[in-house]
C-alpha cells in the first residue's frame, strides 16, 4: 500500500438527521483520493485498489484516518465485509485506541461474503467495543435479509433508490413501510439514503423512517464546515 495515497486522501462528512426535528444524530465518513490521480471518487479509488489487490489493506488503512478528522458526535464509517473479514483485529484496536468515541462500523460490500459465520464471529468482537454496526445498502446487492439474520445490525442504512421511488411507487412503498416496522421491532434505527427533495423527506417519513442524509440536509464537506 501506497502510503502517499493514504497521506493525499481526505475525507469529508455528511450529516445524518432526525426527519421530524432536524437534529444531527451523527456523520458518514466519506473518503476523497487525489484528485490529481483521478481518485477522487471513492468508487474510482477502490476499483484502483481492487486492481492492485489492495482494496482491503487501503480499506483498513482509511479507518483511523476517517475517525480521527471527524466532528464532534457519533461518526459512521464504511468497512467492507471482506476487510472486517481479513483486518477485523486492526479496525477493533483502532475502535479501543478512540477512548469510547462513538463510533458506527458501516457494513457494505459489493461481492459475495463466503463464510457469513466468521464474519459473524467479527461483528460480535465490534459490538463488545460498545461501537455499533450499520448495514449499508439495504435492498440492494448482497445486503440481504440473511445478513440481517447474522449481523443484527444495530441501524439499517436503505439504498436510495427505494427513496428515490418512495412516491411514485407502490411496491418500494410497501418495502420502506416493512423494513421501517422490521428496524422498530428489533430495535434498530432506519436511515434513509440519498435524500435530495422535501418531497422525498416527506415521502418516507410518512412510511415510517424516522431518520435520513442527502442533498436537502448538506453535501459532503470537511469537518471544520460541521463544528461552531
Amino acid at each position: 500500500m501506497d502510503p502517499e495515497l493514504i497521506a493525499r486522501s481526505q475525507h469529508v462528512y455528511q450529516p445524518i438527521v432526525h426527519l421530524a426535528s432536524g437534529e444531527t444524530i451523527g456523520y458518514e465518513a466519506l473518503v476523497r483520493g487525489p484528485d490529481d490521480l483521478g481518485l477522487q471518487s471513492p468508487l474510482r479509488l477502490f476499483e484502483w485498489a481492487e486492481d492492485r489487490g489492495c482494496a482491503e489493506e487501503l480499506d483498513a488503512a482509511l479507518f483511523p484516518k476517517a475517525l480521527l478528522g471527524a466532528p464532534p458526535g457519533n461518526v459512521f464509517i464504511n468497512v467492507r465485509a471482506t476487510t472486517l473479514l481479513r483486518y477485523g483485529e486492526r479496525i477493533i484496536e483502532h475502535i479501543r485506541d478512540a477512548g469510547g468515541r462513538k463510533i458506527t462500523v458501516e457494513v457494505t460490500e459489493r461481492v459475495a461474503v463466503g463464510d457469513i459465520a466468521d464474519l459473524e464471529r467479527v461483528i460480535r468482537d465490534v459490538h463488545a467495543t460498545g461501537a455499533r454496526v450499520a448495514l449499508d445498502d439495504v435492498g440492494s446487492g448482497y445486503a440481504s435479509l440473511e445478513w440481517l439474520l447474522h449481523i443484527r445490525p444495530d441501524v439499517l442504512k436503505m439504498d436510495m433508490v427505494f427513496t428515490r421511488a418512495a412516491g411514485d411507487c407502490t411496491w418500494a412503498g410497501e418495502i420502506i413501510r416493512s423494513l421501517a416496522g422490521l428496524s422498530a421491532t428489533v430495535g434498530a434505527m432506519l436511515v434513509a439514503e440519498g435524500i435530495e427533495t422535501r418531497e422525498m423527506c416527506g415521502a418516507v417519513s410518512n412510511l415510517g423512517v424516522q431518520w435520513g442524509q442527502g442533498y436537502l440536509f448538506s453535501r459532503p464537506a470537511p469537518a471544520s464546515a460541521f463544528i461552531s
